[in-house]
């Protein structure tokens, strides 16, 4: 809400001849239960709907020590006032306060002091102290769905924020005195600027942001004739500026230097050093202006004052001079005890407050397999607390279990999901990561993982043309039970193809050669057998290796998950066997010497070399028997798998053996040659070419994004060397070609980047329609342009102009809230531009300012 008054907030907070009144007025007021009752200081029950004309008490009054020890004194028998208590009046709190602390130039001293060798300052502080369960005591004063005067509060206080801190070079007060008018209009000034950061706002448009505001030794601050660190003045006071046409309202807090020989040394806190009195002090504004924002705009007491007590003032007034630690996880702070209506006295900590995180876990688990977790946080009394708002951080003992990610909890509560890993007794802990005494743990009995192996045999002689029979067996030789399914796999080789598979219990398939279960197998035990019958290939020979896998299971060792059962396939004859290179081996170069063992029955033998499986673009040569060897030239050495076959002439027949070699060098993929890298395509459809590097496979892909395929993705054969695309986008934009070339097991590949054909086509501006603009403040969303890599948008006075507005945007955003626009209704020129390919193509738009 934002209020069309004055800056000058003297006339709004009480009148020149009234601010004796109102110092005398707090200063007794926190003197504790027995001056007030002598004092007779009124009903503090008031009706939040009726405006009372009273001096308004925002400050932390100057207490001389005698006043000081009585307030102390009265404290230790009754904190807080008899019927003290805070009524709303329909203003705004802040909901996360965004905190900026302001130095008044670069002789302001900087309290600090150590606490277990870390040292703390005034912005640690503030870092700290809005992130704590001190904080969360704020939530009783939420504004949301409250009525009073006609006004209704929509606000939520939430944990806040350190923003940074800055250095001022001020134009006023730079003698030995200060008014309050002077540094509303200083700060409004540094703001304009943009030396300090303007205020942020909440989700209903109000004001979070709050500068504190710190001033050098020897200048005294005037607020409406009250002067600060003196007898009948202030140690620190909270006021509002209230928006302009140009700047939201926001919030300040003013505090004088407190070193020895500036009076607020002796009047303005009994902590144990300066710094305790100025985390103090600036606790109590900081809490003040949180729960009662606009005061320094109101003139009675009534809207739009927020929570606010006719007697004693505001939330930190009721408790002036009682201070309390406050541990965090960096330090411990001195902070001014504030009100709670709940409790009805000073506290700095209520029900709603969290003292510790409850971890309610399975008292065991098993190794690998997830379970739930809750963490509950709860008060001093055990009690759950829906209104902690800390982040929450999770460890274990289990170095490699799988934890939640870092998070917040849901109305004090949240439930997660945990996996351990290593057995044995384990720990699962929830800390907040600002106050780490405010934590929990579980333990938990870590049991044994599964582990499933695998065993796969053969039973009676395989015979080309005829049928076999397999027998897998799954045992679990882990010391605990599977959990989720268990898959078996088979890899049938070349030769021989599965008829049918089938097992108890297992629900299988032979077209896909895979079992698979959900029961649970206990530690020690089997599956019933699965049985895999297959048809052998009459032209399958020599030795098969039939390989299976299972997978599944919640198990962690994966290293007896396989198993292969050599099949030799039998002829009736003797196949010739290559005795040299052995199987699998690479070759030393382009030339080599294959020698085989002859068998028996055999009387020609063919050797064949290729790139392919059964290919002969190498080699492929007749031999009679007895030749038992061959030299081999021309081999490439691309590094790439190469493939032999040796066939003994038997009977009629042609049996062979295979064998599978790599070659000797690297991998050389190939790479497109047409159309240029870099070029411009000629339209929708283009052929691709590259050279052929002797892959047995390539593939080639074409996408709007690097490595894409959302264009084009298609497979080869190593003889194919070119492709012809179509459907390919005609906007101007950018497409990225790859060609990946399969050689001895991997898949290295070449780039190429070109631009589409066609004419770009910019964004569009959807929203506001050209015409009057309504605020200083406006959002312009426009549709994305296809191709579009970024956006800058701009805004100016003149056609083309920046002087308003000049920003980038990364794809795919499409959106931009522009602040700060004129309101004179001028013309202002906007112009979108689009990033296509290598062009910036735009468009452009005139609009009216509003008022």
């Amino acid at each position: 809400m934002k209020h069309e008054q004055s800056h000058s907030i003297g006339s709004r907070f009480f009148a020149r001849a009234t601010s004796r009144l109102m110092v005398v007025t707090l200063c007794s007021a926190v003197l504790g239960g027995s001056l007030l009752a002598q004092d007779n200081l009124g009903d503090t029950n008031e009706s939040a709907d009726s405006a009372t004309t009273k001096p308004l008490i925002r400050i932390v009054p100057y207490l001389t020590p005698e006043e000081r020890q009585k307030a102390q004194e009265s404290a230790k028998t009754n904190s807080a006032p008899p019927g003290a208590h805070l009524s709303y009046f329909g203003g705004n709190v802040i909901s996360s306060v965004e905190v900026v602390v302001v130095y008044w130039g670069t002789s302001v001293f900087k309290p600090s002091k150590s606490s277990g060798g870390t040292t703390l300052t005034v912005p640690t502080f503030l870092a700290d102290v809005t992130n704590t369960t001190f904080w969360d005591l704020l939530t009783e004063y939420n504004s949301n769905g409250l009525t009073s005067g006609g006004h209704t509060g929509n606000q939520l206080i939430g944990r806040g924020t350190y923003k940074a801190e800055y250095t001022i070079t001020p134009s006023r007060c730079t003698g030995t005195s200060c008014s309050d008018a002077n540094i509303q209009a200083e700060i409004t000034d540094q703001i304009a600027a943009g030396h300090l950061p303007a205020p942020s706002l909440d989700a209903h448009g109000k004001t979070n942001t709050i500068y504190m505001v710190y001033f050098p030794h020897g200048l005294t601050i005037n607020l409406d004739g009250s002067l600060s660190c003196q007898s009948g003045g202030f140690c620190a006071y909270h006021g509002t500026v209230a928006s302009t046409g140009t700047l939201s309202e926001y919030y300040y807090g003013v505090f004088p230097d407190f070193q020895s020989g500036s009076g607020c040394d002796v009047g303005c806190g009994s902590g144990a050093t300066l710094y305790d009195n100025m985390t103090s002090v600036t606790s109590h504004e900081l809490v003040e202006a949180t729960t009662d924002a606009e005061v320094g705009i109101a003139t009675v007491v009534a809207y739009p004052l927020a929570w606010y007590n006719t007697t004693y003032g505001e939330i930190g007034d009721i408790c002036n001079a009682q201070q309390s630690p406050v541990a965090t996880t960096r330090g411990t702070y001195t902070v001014q005890q504030e009100y709670s209506n709940s409790v009805t006295d000073c506290v700095v900590s209520t029900p709603r407050s969290a003292t510790s995180l409850a971890v309610s876990a399975p008292s065991t688990a098993q190794a690998n397999v997830p379970f739930n977790v809750t963490v509950t946080a709860k008060n001093s009394s055990s009690s759950p607390t829906t209104f902690y708002g800390g982040f929450v951080d999770f460890t274990s003992s289990d170095a490699s279990a799988t934890l939640p990610a870092n998070t917040t909890l849901t109305n004090g509560a949240g439930t997660f999901q945990v996996t351990m890993i290593n057995t044995g007794s384990q720990s699962f802990t929830a800390t907040d990561r600002d106050q780490s005494g405010i934590n929990g743990a579980a333990s938990i009995t870590v049991t044994a993982p599964s582990d499933l192996a695998v065993a796969v045999s053969h039973s009676g002689t395989f015979t080309q043309g005829g049928t076999g029979s397999y027998t897998i067996t799954v045992n679990n030789s882990g010391g605990g039970a599977t959990n989720g399914t268990v898959t078996l796999s088979d890899f049938l080789p070349s030769g021989l193809t599965a008829s049918t598979m089938s097992g108890s219990g297992w629900s299988c398939s032979a077209s896909t050669v895979q079992c698979s279960r959900a029961d649970s197998l206990g530690s020690g035990g089997s599956y019933p057998t699965i049985t895999l019958n297959v048809n052998i290939s009459g032209t399958a020979s020599g030795t098969l290796n039939n390989s299976a896998q299972v997978s599944g299971g919640a198990e962690l060792n994966t290293s007896n998950d396989s198993a292969t059962d050599p099949t030799t396939i039998s002829t009736g004859s003797t196949l010739a066997t290559m005795a040299s290179p052995a199987n699998g081996s690479t070759l030393t170069g382009p030339t080599q010497l294959f020698t085989w063992n002859p068998g028996s029955g055999a009387s020609r033998y063919v050797l064949t070399v290729g790139t392919t499986n059964g290919g002969t673009d190498i080699y492929n040569q007749t031999f009679n028997s007895p030749t038992t060897s061959a030299n081999v030239t021309g081999i490439p050495t691309n590094g790439a798998p190469l493939y032999v076959r040796l066939y003994s002439y038997i009977a009629g027949a042609w049996p062979r053996n295979n064998y599978t070699y790599t070659e000797a060098g690297s991998a050389t993929p190939s790479a497109i040659s047409s159309p240029t890298t870099g070029s411009t395509l000629a339209g929708s459809s283009q052929t691709f070419t590259w050279n052929n590097g002797g892959a047995s496979r390539y593939v080639l892909t074409l996408g709007t994004t690097k490595g894409g395929s959302d264009i084009y993705d298609q497979v080869f054969p190593g003889t194919t060397t070119s492709a012809n695309v179509s459907g390919i986008p005609t906007h101007a934009a950018t497409v990225y070609a790859t060609l990946y070339s399969y050689i001895g097991g991997v898949w290295p590949r070449t780039t190429a980047t070109y631009l589409e054909a066609g004419t770009p086509t910019p964004a569009v501006i959807t929203s506001p329609a050209p015409g009057t603009l309504s605020g200083s403040s406006q959002t312009f969303n426009w549709s994305g342009a296809i191709g579009a890599t970024r956006y800058v948008l701009t805004i100016g006075t003149t056609k083309g102009g920046t002087d308003l507005y000049n920003a980038t945007f990364t794809a795919p955003t499409s959106s931009a809230t522009v602040t700060g626009l004129p309101t004179n209704g001028s013309t202002i020129y906007v112009t979108l531009y689009s990033y296509i390919g290598t062009s910036w193509p735009r468009n452009a738009y005139t609009y009216t300012t509003g008022p």
